[in-house]
């Protein structure tokens, strides 16, 4: 791993701490795409990324903030007296809100954060020297002793998403929706609509004023032309992880080029885009549309989906992206079946038989009476329990 170097280039040192946390302790923890990966190919994705985030921290803003993940092995403590650690080691708020438990047992806790980067450094820095002080004197450790890492596109990406979208994408019978799940910390439960069209709106317009093509490509790892420099740096001449690397580069590159940087900027994927969220919460669904296969700028194109995939990845808002199939109507010809055997046609709701404004109860003795509630609105009906 290279995340302290890539990430502390200032205060890298032969003697420096290890704060990475290893791929095996992360797949305990969180599932991710990752785990879609053989081994050899996870390992060197989880390597890469960490560094290519871990540099764009170093050279940006120090007021800056993105997802960590963070864990904490301090022996004897509970979780809550471990996430405290956390909260004060990192100057995030202790409330416990800003911290969603990721793993919670005997010989750790782990949580998922939003820090400011300059947080995360100080914290590294501050652990190094008391290292160095330590080994001289034995100086008792102040600071606990954290474990971080970088939340990286592919740690982001909900295990099975790349094969949903991938499956669903030319079946115009469905309505495809991605789940965006945004950092806790970075969200105001009342703009996180505001904040989805902000971010949607931000993959859509952010343009390279020369080329004309999308600015994901300077934020997500896999997507540009040349191999990136950071990637040459790490792999070195071990042949083995530059083909790793070079299936990575191969798929994200063509999706990238096909969807986003293509001429039609997958512009009617946008146009049918539509948000929702729930009171409380940090996912806002993103309905895509049904899309239709033969139109390469629609949701039906399995590129311009997996490139909204990788831009929303690249965003430091983000924590998870998931993709799901929205619920259809499975058997919506019983309406016509039952009112007059010719399809479509719907004589009862016609005449204004619809069932709206009527109350149905019906008693069902098991070993018990339990009342149900059937209310009935045109063409809907909720059974309350």
């Amino acid at each position: 791993m290279k995340f302290q170097a890539a990430a502390l280039a200032a205060l890298a040192a032969s003697t420096a701490v290890a704060h990475e946390i290893s791929l095996q302790t992360f797949q305990s923890i969180l599932t991710s795409e990752l785990d879609t990966h053989a081994l050899e190919d996870a390992l060197v994705a989880y390597d890469v990324e960490a560094d290519f985030i871990g540099e764009m921290h170093s050279t940006g803003d120090d007021s800056a903030m993105s997802g960590y993940v963070v864990c904490n092995n301090a022996a004897k403590l509970s979780g809550y007296e471990r996430r405290l650690q956390i909260s004060r080691a990192l100057d995030i708020p202790d409330d416990m809100v800003s911290m969603r438990s990721l793993y919670n047992k005997d010989e750790r806790t782990c949580v998922l954060v939003a820090a400011r980067h300059a947080a995360i450094h100080a914290y590294i820095k501050r652990s190094e020297a008391e290292a160095s002080v330590r080994d001289v004197s034995q100086t008792p450790v102040v600071e606990p002793f954290l474990s971080i890492q970088p939340l990286t596109s592919y740690m982001k990406m909900r295990k099975g998403l790349v094969a949903h979208v991938e499956e669903t994408s030319s079946d115009s019978s469905l309505h495809k929706q991605l789940s965006i799940d945004f950092c806790a910390t970075l969200v105001d439960y009342d703009s996180i609509e505001d904040l989805a069209h902000e971010l949607i709106h931000r993959v859509r317009n952010e343009r390279d004023e020369h080329t004309g093509r999308s600015l994901v490509s300077q934020k997500f790892a896999w997507s540009s032309d040349d191999m990136h420099p950071h990637m040459r740096r790490h792999l070195g001449t071990v042949k083995a992880k530059q083909h790793s690397v070079a299936r990575m580069h191969r798929r994200w590159s063509r999706a990238l080029a096909q969807g986003l940087d293509a001429d039609h900027r997958c512009d009617t994927m946008f146009d049918n885009i539509g948000l929702s969220s729930s009171f409380m919460d940090t996912n806002v669904f993103v309905d895509l549309g049904h899309g239709m296969e033969e139109d390469i700028a629609s949701a039906g194109n399995r590129d311009c989906v997996l490139s909204l995939v990788a831009a929303l990845s690249a965003q430091p808002e983000v924590c998870g992206i998931s993709s799901n199939a929205m619920a259809k109507p499975l058997n919506d010809i019983a309406q016509w079946i039952t009112q007059s055997g010719v399809q479509d046609e719907r004589p009862f709701w016609d005449a204004g038989l619809t069932g709206k404004d009527v109350v149905v109860q019906v008693s069902i003795a098991i070993s018990f009476v339990k009342l149900f509630n059937l209310h009935c609105s045109q063409r809907k009906c909720h059974l309350n329990v």
